[in-house]
């Protein structure tokens, strides 16, 4: 599967995610990239066709290992906005991660195919240009291509992740207060508390521990953990982060 640009990319990832494409194999046998140590110790032909996958099989066992894990996100109705956000930040920050890994190890893998390249053009100045040498230089000459097409593709893929989660940071943070500060008012009218006492607890005015309650100002880690001791809730369910 040749896929044109990183945008057109990130719709093919996309689209896996929505039918929760679920690798189950890829070079370590678990849908994940193989360790570079011990993978070039076989003959040069052998490295020549292990390195020539054909019929997109490499970029399926990138693709494989870039989903690796993945599962589709929960309906509507049983997410918050905000947790529904929040799970999709967690996860394009997986896949930059795993974007980065594999410019990581196709850039290893290339490093190596230059070396072996220049091996047989010098093999070619000492000994002759023969049929063999120049089928297998020409060979090595287009799967370097090949690698470094990859590298540019992940590498773009990455780069639009690393944008766009920039901007859902910010939607998160303002989805994250109003949650905090809606689950705040909750707690403290079960506890049957005025807003007048809870910001006495925690050395602040009236007006200032209203802004926490109105999303409207972030609380400190500290702050946080006083909270949800005073209304016997855990700090994770004062975030959003869990339902109870």
């Amino acid at each position: 599967m040749k896929t044109r640009d990183a945008f057109a990319l990130r719709e093919v990832v996309d689209e896996l995610a929505n039918i929760n494409f679920m690798p189950e194999h890829g070079f370590d046998g678990h849908g994940g990239l193989p360790t570079y140590a011990g993978r070039f110790d076989t003959s040069e032909e052998g490295q020549l066709n292990y390195f020539n996958s054909s019929d997109g099989q490499m970029e399926e066992i990138l693709l494989g290992y870039l989903m690796r894990g993945e599962t589709k996100l929960e309906s509507d109705d049983s997410l918050s906005e905000f947790e529904r956000q929040y799970s999709k930040l967690k996860r394009d920050r997986k896949r930059i991660n795993r974007a980065k890994d594999i410019v990581d190890w196709i850039s290893k893998h290339v490093v190596h195919l230059q070396k072996y390249e220049k091996k047989i053009w010098d093999s070619i100045l000492e000994t002759g240009l023969s049929v063999e040498l120049k089928r297998k230089g020409n060979r090595v000459k287009q799967i370097i291509a090949d690698y470094n097409w990859l590298i540019e593709l992940f590498a773009g893929y990455e780069a639009i992740l690393q944008k766009d989660r920039e901007s859902l940071r910010l939607v998160v943070n303002q989805l994250y207060r109003k949650e905090f500060g809606g689950r705040l008012r909750q707690a403290r009218i079960a506890k049957n508390m005025t807003t007048e006492e809870v910001a006495g607890k925690i050395n602040l005015t009236r007006i200032g521990y209203g802004y926490y309650e109105l999303g409207q100002r972030d609380p400190t880690p500290a702050t946080i953990y006083i909270l949800a001791q005073m209304f016997d809730v855990s700090a994770d369910w004062l975030l959003g982060l869990t339902k109870k």
